[in-house]
């Protein structure tokens, strides 16, 4: 049996640690090192309003993220599976 790929889903507000330095950056950034990054195409919108209080350089830095991180689109059929979903027990 072949190997699978491992991915790791980065939500928005991980992101923004990314992008923004904060409290759990740096220890974010070392958990991520190595991986194989996701995130959804609504997280762009969703850091890019998140992090404009934080001034001019940090559009730059969000994109130079994104450029490491394979960004899903999001299409009529997600959205519909995921209203499907049933909240986490």
């Amino acid at each position: 049996m072949g190997q699978g790929v491992s991915v790791t889903y980065v939500e928005s507000s991980a992101l923004a640690k990314l992008v923004v330095a904060e409290i759990g950056s740096g220890a974010l950034r070392g958990h991520l090192r190595g991986r194989s990054l996701a995130t959804s195409a609504l997280t762009r919108f969703e850091v890019a309003r998140a992090v404009r209080t934080a001034g001019v350089p940090a559009v730059p830095t969000l994109d130079a993220v994104l450029r490491t991180v394979t960004v899903i689109a999001i299409h009529d059929e997600i959205l519909r599976r995921a209203c499907q979903l049933d909240p986490p027990a």
